[in-house]
């Protein structure tokens, strides 16, 4: 069975991501060091905490779904946010191009094997300033 194993650990200071990679690794190697305690998720999805010092091994619980809310108004999207937006790249994708240039559209491949003219744009993805928990609870 293939495994992920993941350390954290917080280094200040550091002058280039080399640096700070090298400084968690010297804290993982060194005699009579605390870095003991590793999340390890198996190909399943389900991820344990191990901590090799008192040779205790806890599940942890499934990690929540990154919700996403695509808000609109006049059917233009204003905003996407999104519980952990970090983790997501969007875009979005209109099939009414009547006002763009034709350099803007292109032939998008649909489901059935068919296409269709559309145009296409990067959306950024941002913390919510909207109570997502309620968009979910009313759904």
């Amino acid at each position: 069975m293939n495994y992920q194993v993941r350390f954290e650990i917080d280094i200040d200071d550091a002058e280039t991501p080399l640096g700070a990679a090298s400084r968690a690794w010297a804290h993982i190697v060194r005699s009579g060091s605390t870095a003991n305690v590793f999340d390890v998720t198996d190909e399943h999805g389900q991820t344990v905490r191990v901590d090799l010092q008192d040779l205790s091994v806890t599940p942890l619980p499934p990690r929540a779904p990154n919700r996403v809310v695509v808000v609109l108004e006049g059917g233009l999207v204003q905003a996407v946010v999104a519980d952990r937006p970090d983790e997501l790249v969007a875009a979005v994708v209109d099939y009414d191009t009547g006002e763009y240039e034709a350099d803007d559209c292109f032939s998008l491949c649909q489901g059935d094997g068919s296409h269709a003219l559309a145009v296409a744009g990067h959306v950024t993805v941002s913390q919510p300033a909207i109570d997502i928990d309620a968009v979910f609870d009313h759904i």
